[in-house]
């Protein structure tokens, strides 16, 4: 997903996501789009869902689909960051400044939508009897009504998850939908409890076996230094963020406890996939303090190879000359792509 948490919705309010741009677009290839789809999962129990009417057409189901998929973006997202955060002070400027603040403007921008281009809820129909221009509206309206009921979920989802760190009175969907919308009344059942979803229990509650391999945390460099690769405060942004990343690494076998490479087959392919991501996530630094200028990628990958005590950069060009390749292989491997934004 991109940087921007809430670059979906933008997209789909004001930029080549506006459904009402993509008309020309056939069912075949909204079809297509549904299958090119890789959907999020939530990191953690969420308290509701929208629970909205399922899709009649492959145009709603896309939609339906990414909408969906950038509200459990953006909840991860937040709780991530927050997780992250050094003091209560940096949790309140997340919660007050990155997500409540954005998403108010969000909804009165999705209002605002609604009155011009009349995508009211009364507007959402079956479309089998219906002209073209009206089966149109009619899709308009059920995906814009989409992207208010998840606006209005995130807003109460974030309420309920960190309610010390409002500025504000904690308000109920029927209040926020009074203070965004023009339209009378919230529709009933679409935005309810969210049953219990499965998720890995948290490393603090297993219980310990004195057999198991433990991993130390080492923020910090631990070999010797190489002439002209950096060093861990000069290339690593968040170290918080870093150290959670190495632990998924030696959780997949790819280094061991002693920060060596795993030479396993397929290892090389990963662990270079993984490093591709973390730079677009944001994990080193961007601009290189020591010479000035950017960061190049060479100098992130001659700190992993001294750090891991292996030659990684031939497979990282090879990725990063065949981005589709890189994509397709990335398909296959979840953990890399739902990486949190460093």
């Amino acid at each position: 997903m991109p940087d921007n948490p809430l670059s979906v919705f933008h997209d789909l309010l004001f930029l080549g996501l506006r459904p009402w741009n993509n008309r020309s677009l056939p069912e075949a290839k909204y079809k297509e789009l549904v299958r090119e789809v890789t959907n999020e999962v939530y990191n953690h129990q969420p308290k509701y869902k929208v629970a909205f009417s399922n899709p009649l057409n492959a145009r709603r189901k896309y939609y339906s689909l990414i909408i969906t998929n950038g509200a459990i973006h953006f909840v991860n997202y937040l709780k991530n960051e927050v997780d992250a955060a050094f003091n209560d002070n940096e949790r309140l400027y997340l919660v007050a400044q990155q997500a409540i603040k954005p998403l108010a403007q969000k909804l009165k921008e999705t209002n605002n939508i609604i009155e011009e281009r009349n995508l009211h809820w009364s507007e959402i129909k079956g479309t089998a009897q219906l002209s073209n221009a009206d089966a149109a509206q009619a899709d308009e309206a059920y995906i814009i009504q989409l992207v208010k009921y998840n606006l209005l979920f995130m807003y109460l989802e974030i309420q309920n998850s960190f309610p010390q760190f409002l500025n504000d009175d904690i308000l109920s969907a029927d209040e926020l939908h009074q203070k965004f919308f023009t339209e009378q009344e919230l529709q009933p059942g679409i935005i309810t409890d969210a049953e219990q979803i499965n998720l890995p229990t948290p490393a603090s509650q297993v219980r310990a076996d004195p057999n198991v391999i433990t991993f130390e945390r080492k923020a910090f460099d631990f070999r010797e230094p190489k002439k002209g690769v950096m060093s861990y405060d000069q290339i690593i942004r968040n170290s918080q963020r870093f150290s959670n990343f190495e632990e998924e690494l030696f959780s997949y076998n790819i280094i061991d406890k002693d920060y060596n490479f795993n030479d396993n087959q397929g290892n090389i392919q990963l662990l270079a996939a993984a490093i591709q991501v973390a730079i677009k996530k944001k994990y080193f630094s961007v601009k290189n303090f020591i010479k000035g200028g950017d960061l190049k990628p060479r100098e992130i990958t001659k700190f992993i190879e001294h750090r891991y005590n292996q030659n990684m950069d031939k497979q990282f060009r090879i990725w990063n000359n065949n981005p589709d390749a890189l994509a397709k292989f990335l398909d296959n491997h979840f953990w890399i792509t739902n990486l949190p934004v460093g």
